[in-house]
């Protein structure tokens, strides 16, 4: 897959084999943490994206110039983190 979407096409994209499993992400998350201020009429200041692969292979590292992030390790430190904003 990542060969093919390397031919005439310019779209970013991040591919992963696991072993067990595979997935292709068409975009990118800056595309869709944008995509998403756009819809909610938001500034990069009010989202927050919280991910668990943001080094330079991972999916979620092109998010970072969009809006403030947060590196977990796992659901509970996700859980953690959405108790300490301010409703």
């Amino acid at each position: 897959v990542q060969e093919a979407l390397r031919g005439p096409t310019h779209l970013p994209f991040c591919a992963f084999n696991g072993g067990s499993d595979v997935w292709v992400d068409v975009g990118t998350k800056r595309e869709g943490v944008q995509g998403f201020q756009r819809l909610l009429g938001i500034a990069p200041s009010e989202c927050l994206h919280v991910g668990d692969q943001f080094l330079t292979t991972g999916n979620d590292h092109a998010s970072r110039g969009s809006c403030p992030t947060i590196w977990i390790t796992n659901p509970n430190e996700t859980k953690s983190i959405l108790n300490d904003i301010p409703e």
